[in-house]
């Protein structure tokens, strides 16, 4: 059963690796009749979800595994990137510290602790413009119109040029902008597939 339970888990994240994310699906559904509390399959299942948009639901699957398994590491790495996402700073860091004494000597949370707490200072920064701010962007990236929301960002950098953040999520966003695959899918979006992997990939660059 142990086997079989991994090799479906394999198959799911491989599918959902090549952008097949229904398949993945069905994968795991699989994989959940045969084990159906199987956190590592649990976890792939809120990487789904995230990466076709529905973030909320991704969060949802997470707070139950970690309410059945709270040492689970993979889960609280990636709830507490989701809750970030969703703006919710406070309780990505409470999920942080859990999972910190776990695992504290863990380099993955150190790292992400490091990236919310810049997080955090990056949502505070204004351009001149009261509507140049990371909030506006962060919307307009999230409905696809990034060319938008890097004018924003642009921006925001000009009037402080000294914050080293601002480079790096101008750099990420201007490699989509540039991307000759056309135009982004927004995110949230029901559909998922490729172009929101992407953004979510760009994301988790950053954080």
């Amino acid at each position: 059963m142990r086997s079989s339970a991994q090799s479906l888990l394999a198959r799911a994240e491989q599918l959902l690796e090549q952008g097949e994310r229904e398949e993945a699906l069905q994968t795991l559904r699989e994989l959940f009749v045969a084990a159906p509390d199987h956190a590592a399959g649990r976890v792939l299942l809120a990487r789904v979800h995230a990466e076709g948009g529905a973030r909320r639901l991704a969060i949802g699957v997470l707070e139950e595994v970690l309410n059945g398994e709270p040492s689970q590491l993979s889960a609280g790495l990636l709830l507490a990137r989701l809750l970030a996402a969703e703006g919710q700073w406070r309780e990505a860091r409470v999920v942080l510290d859990r999972m910190s004494g776990f695992a504290p000597s863990d380099v993955r949370v150190s790292e992400l602790r490091a990236a919310l707490s810049t997080q955090t200072a990056l949502s505070t920064l204004r351009g001149e413009d009261p509507f140049d701010r990371p909030a506006v962007a962060e919307r307009l990236e999230g409905a696809g119109k990034l060319e938008e929301a890097l004018g924003v960002w642009l921006r925001i950098a000009e009037a402080h040029p000294s914050e080293p953040i601002l480079g790096e999520r101008i750099s990420a966003l201007q490699e989509l902008v540039e991307s000759p695959e056309g135009e982004v899918d927004p995110l949230p979006s029901p559909r998922g597939g490729p172009k929101a992997k992407a953004l979510l990939q760009r994301w988790e660059r950053i954080f």
